[in-house]
């Protein structure tokens, strides 16, 4: 694949990895403007028969509409040469099994983050009736910031297609995850990710896999017969609990397993909750309050609607999704992702169907309130509020059928082809970012006098809403937040940005518990001439930076220091510095010193309270000199 050959919206830097069934390669989407990885599944599509074909198509499309924060975001498919090819976010080398490398078993608390992390993805593509079926620690990465995805999903069907249980070097490391069901050339199920997932667990708490061999046949004839050990026979500080936990995930018999990803997290979590997560070294620092709906990783799997990937399929509707008879993933015509009629709750497959008509005639009415459509694709249903001279709407994206945030600017305003450059700039500016907790542009248009931008829809409140409801925060949810912040923020300034106005109106967090940096208005693009204009309000001004507030150069320390003005007003509910008037404001940011957080919360650890007024030092140079810096300096609060 040159070049030059590939195709007019992408173009290929170097080719990363090869293997038997597809080369990957890293590239530019020069129509987005962003690094992405290109997966090139080196089988002629014509060699494919209609059925897989089929079936491939329908996953990776459902996939790409996820966008979940645990699984690899799939931008694009299509077909090049006779080849699909898969458009997906650059992760780099940043794999699982890198962590694992050694045989030297993880500490527990990273092993619990881990594995929830992968059972929250897991369960996100189960709602979906996908099955990743061939989960590893080669296809799962870990971020910088240690947050798991699991890439290759959707691939089964095809990979299928052309595997083989040959005793290369390749199937003999992938075999020690195999589904015993796999081995048989059954058909799989949710409870085969329960059991890779098991495997995996297994390996991260042991430092080795439950079954060994030099051959592909030692191996698999291990999962088929033999009895894994206790996990605590191989290393003796692991609790019993966790025992029976990976054990029952290792059953032969998939009907012995967990019956879904979310109750096996649920089992881990439930070891978690009485730990206090900012002492115990066994401590994920997963918060022990499981009914708070505002911390991520809270996990009352019945109704909590900000854990990735929870549905309580007693009532969540977009958990259904019922399959007819012919599904392969149905068990004797028994769905696995939905409780029969004979179950404990009364649960219907027809309780199902009623459901699910309710919602699509309610997004049906909501879609004739929609008097305005931009260029025949997104449709405007709620005024939302107004960002600067943007009108901002809840829209619908006809296309790729999802709710979208649609911001409009009408260039007959006064002084309105100023407000359109910098709008454009906005959009150009959010484009070049892609991360998790960081607000997605899906696109940029003009319909006649309106231009428009298409951002992602965050189904969920501000961290503003959030600090109203609650203040303080508990101090290890309020870290949490600030280094997922703190992570989209790294990547933010690597691509040369400063965005000059972070306060908690503008992170966002959605419906998974994540949260995600928003409103670059005012972002400042290495590109252009330093700004110095102060341009703040009211509400802006308790979180500006001292030399913002002078009219000095700014720095990615000035949106550190704003962050550091977060992670204060956090977790002490209070804000360091207040006035009536702006220039008040301003002017205690210069002069005065930053109140002891520990003055208001004796409970504030005395590192986390270094590293707040770190953060907030007068002079940029005394400060943290890069976001990932100071995300792993709270990262080691969290670790006692």
């Amino acid at each position: 694949m040159t070049k030059k050959g590939f195709s007019d919206r992408y173009q290929i830097f170097e080719k990363i990895e090869t293997d038997r069934f597809a080369t990957i390669y890293r590239g530019k989407d020069l129509k987005r403007n962003r690094t992405v990885d290109i997966k090139v599944i080196d089988h002629l599509v014509e060699k494919i028969d209609e059925h897989t074909r089929k079936l491939f198509e329908e996953e990776i499309t459902t996939i790409a509409k996820l966008a979940h924060p645990n699984i690899v975001r799939v931008y694009h498919f299509g077909l090049v040469k006779g080849l699909y090819y898969i458009t997906l976010e650059p992760l780099g080398d940043h794999l699982l099994k890198k962590k694992l490398v050694g045989q030297r078993p993880l500490a527990i608390y990273d092993v619990l983050k881990i594995g929830s992390q992968i059972l929250n993805g897991l369960s996100a593509l189960h709602n979906q009736n996908i099955v990743h079926a061939n989960l590893n620690p080669y296809n799962v990465y870990l971020t910088k910031a240690e947050q798991i995805k699991i890439a290759d999903c959707g691939l089964y069907h095809l990979t299928s297609s052309f595997h083989s249980l040959a005793n290369t070097k390749e199937n003999v490391k992938k075999s020690l995850y195999y589904a015993p069901e796999y081995i048989l050339g059954e058909s799989l199920h949710i409870f085969s990710d329960i059991y890779s997932t098991g495997v995996l667990l297994y390996e991260m708490i042991t430092g080795r896999t439950p079954f060994q061999g030099e051959t592909i046949h030692d191996i698999t004839e291990k999962h088929l017969k033999e009895t894994p050990l206790p996990p605590s026979s191989l290393n003796p500080e692991i609790p019993k609990d966790l025992d029976e936990i990976i054990l029952k995930s290792l059953a032969k018999n998939p009907s012995e397993r967990y019956h879904s990803a979310l109750e096996m997290k649920e089992a881990l979590v439930s070891y978690q909750k009485n730990i206090d997560p900012l002492t115990n070294p066994f401590s994920s620092g997963v918060s022990n309050n499981l009914n708070d709906p505002f911390v991520p990783g809270a996990s009352d799997i019945q109704t909590n609607p900000f854990i990735p990937g929870v549905s309580d399929i007693r009532t969540n509707p977009f958990a259904l999704g019922v399959p007819d008879v012919l599904n392969p993933f149905v068990i004797d015509n028994i769905n696995p992702f939905i409780p029969s009629t004979s179950n404990k709750s009364g649960y219907s497959n027809s309780d199902a169907s009623s459901k699910l008509l309710r919602l699509t005639q309610k997004m049906k009415q909501k879609k004739q309130l929609s008097k305005k459509v931009l260029n025949g694709r997104y449709e405007l249903l709620e005024y939302l509020h107004l960002s600067g001279v943007a009108k901002v709407y809840k829209g619908f994206d006809n296309s790729l059928e999802r709710y979208v945030t649609v911001k409009l600017i009408d260039e007959s305003l006064e002084e309105g082809q100023e407000w359109v450059r910098r709008f454009i700039r906005e959009a150009k500016t959010k484009a070049k970012i892609y991360h998790p907790h960081v607000v997605q542009v899906h696109d940029v248009g003009q319909d006649g006098k309106i231009h428009y931008m298409i951002v992602e829809y965050i189904d969920g409140p501000s961290l503003e809403k959030l600090i109203e409801k609650s203040k303080p925060l508990a101090v290890s949810q309020a870290v949490r937040i600030c280094m997922q912040i703190l992570e989209g923020l790294d990547q933010v300034h690597q691509k040369g940005i400063i965005h000059r106005d972070i306060k908690p109106a503008s992170i966002l967090v959605d419906e998974d518990g994540n949260y995600k940096l928003t409103d670059f208005t005012i972002a400042w693009v290495n590109s252009d001439d330093p700004p110095t204009k102060m341009e703040s309000e009211l509400d802006s001004a308790p979180y500006c930076s001292p030399e913002r507030a002078k009219g000095d150069k700014i720095s990615i320390q000035s949106d550190l220091y704003s962050l550091g003005i977060i992670l204060y007003q956090l977790v002490t509910g209070h804000l360091p510095f207040i006035a009536d008037q702006t220039h008040m404001i301003l002017l205690k940011h210069l002069n005065e010193p930053v109140p002891e957080p520990k003055g208001y919360n004796s409970n504030i650890p005395d590192a986390l309270q270094k590293i707040i007024l770190k953060a907030l030092e007068k002079e940029p140079k005394n400060r943290f000199k890069t976001a990932l810096e100071m995300m792993l300096a709270l990262q080691r609060t969290l670790k006692g």
